[in-house]
């Protein structure tokens, strides 16, 4: 957030393009010919601003350099977003679900990115079965596979650290150091009880290492895995975090590693929106009507003015206008309600959108006031 607020300083024009994943041979247009197609646009748009060929030519040419890196053509498995203006230009790269977009104006366009921006700095996804465990650790786009101290990497290796079938109390090591391991009993049995009974079992080794891993950063774990296995390791769980609901169902995940960050994504972002929608409900019930506002035109000055503390956005409206607020003028017509976003972030406020139904008294835009 503090490079994004960085980047929302500049001054205009301002372009922002949102990149979707792409992957070389798929006939979806590629990020070359995308940012090929804006930067077309952005010169006709310029132009009918009737910017000098001068200016326009040192403002596109970051962007025309990029469309002829070859590294471009490898395509991404997440989206790409640009910030373009005449003294900035960044690049963030954002997993989630996103739509290529284009926009030119006084400010940078971040509403489409709130969603991304919404979710915890650093998650975990915990894909469960039968046969052994995957953690996976989320922190920005970036996923990366984290071992478990002291636990077997599947459900067979643990069993095989078992003493002989006649000692009824069979038992294998779990913790981090196997001088002070302590221990997990592998009960003897038949069937299905026994099946059941050594996959509780493991799945409590598990879970301690877990506990052990995030107890210090308290960071989301969403579990995924089939009703059956994610319904044993829910019940024997001690961890305070696990996210409600999980993924259900069964995913490969090295084959099928974005679709796992992605359905994350969005349990994360519905677990955020209900929070949010609580919050502003709770919020407005206790509050003096003098302390928020729902109309636009209080809502921008207010947030140019750096009163507003918390902004909330129904994610259906658009307020699309040619306008000025203080010492601000739009390039022609821009969202509102996206200037309201820019100047709320900049001066350390919170942005969030919710659903229509979510927003409180049916409002497009609630401003809760500092002063």
């Amino acid at each position: 957030m503090k490079t994004l607020r960085d980047v929302l300083r500049s001054a205009g024009p301002c372009i922002t393009i949102v990149m979707p994943p792409y992957h070389p041979g798929e006939p979806a247009n590629s990020s070359v010919a995308l940012l090929k197609r804006y930067l077309q646009k952005s010169r006709q748009q310029l132009n009918s601003l009737l910017c000098p060929n001068e200016e326009i030519g040192a403002l596109l040419r970051p962007l025309e350099d990029l469309s002829k890196d070859a590294a471009l053509a490898f395509g991404s498995r997440v989206h790409r977003v640009l910030f373009r203006s005449p003294n900035s230009f960044e690049q963030f790269h954002l997993s989630g679900s996103l739509e290529e977009s284009f926009t030119l104006g006084g400010s940078f366009a971040i509403r489409r990115l709130l969603r991304p921006l919404s979710l915890p700095r650093i998650y975990y996804i915990l894909a469960v079965h039968k046969t052994g465990v995957d953690l996976l650790r989320q922190s920005g786009a970036d996923t990366e596979t984290v071992a478990l101290p002291g636990v077997p990497n599947t459900l067979a290796e643990a069993l095989a650290l078992d003493v002989p079938d006649h000692d009824l109390e069979n038992r294998a090591p779990a913790g981090g150091n196997p001088g002070a391991m302590r221990r997990v009993r592998f009960g003897t049995g038949a069937g299905h009880e026994t099946e059941e009974s050594h996959l509780s079992d493991y799945y409590k080794m598990v879970d301690r290492a877990i506990q052990d891993l995030l107890r210090k950063s308290g960071a989301p774990l969403v579990i995924a895995g089939v009703e059956k296995d994610t319904a044993v390791y829910r019940r024997i769980s001690g961890y305070g975090r696990i996210v409600q609901p999980g993924i259900n169902g069964s995913l490969d995940v090295r084959r099928e590693l974005q679709e796992l960050v992605r359905q994350a994504g969005e349990i994360l972002f519905s677990a955020s929106v209900e929070t949010d929608a609580q919050t502003l409900k709770q919020t407005i019930m206790r509050m003096s009507s003098s302390r928020f506002s729902t109309d636009l035109k209080t809502v921008a000055n207010a947030a140019a003015e750096g009163r507003i503390s918390d902004l909330y956005l129904n994610e259906s409206a658009h307020r699309i206008s040619d306008f000025e607020v203080g010492s601000y003028r739009s390039l022609g017509e821009e969202d509102v309600l996206n200037f309201a976003a820019v100047q709320t972030i900049l001066h350390d406020g919170r942005v969030c959108e919710l659903p229509s139904g979510r927003m409180a008294r049916q409002a497009e835009v609630i401003g809760i006031l500092r002063f």
